[in-house]
């Protein structure tokens, strides 16, 4: 198999990565970083699971209130509060 057609992609992507190595790799230095970049298909995937179970919000109103509350709460969980005491802190 000849590879040669393959060169200059691999040579971009490896001159991309030297020069943002830090940026890339950030997470191997700071355990906080997660090694991943799907945190908002993370927090959207409790809703996906509500509709395969309920089939859905019975009403507009009742989805963007399930929204509003589920996305305070997930805010909260990723900044390390409590996601009780978000959801209280709106009532």
């Amino acid at each position: 198999m000849n590879l040669d057609k393959f060169k200059k992609p691999f040579r971009q992507i490896r001159n991309s990565l030297r020069k943002l190595k830090d940026r890339v790799f950030h997470f191997l230095k700071d355990p906080r970083v997660p090694s991943y970049n799907n945190a908002s298909e993370a927090g959207i995937r409790i809703l996906k699971v509500k509709q395969k179970r309920s089939g859905a919000c019975r009403s507009q109103t009742g989805a963007e209130d399930f929204m509003a509350i589920h996305s305070v709460a997930d805010t909260a969980k990723k900044n390390d509060f409590s996601r009780w005491e978000a959801v209280l802190a709106l009532v």
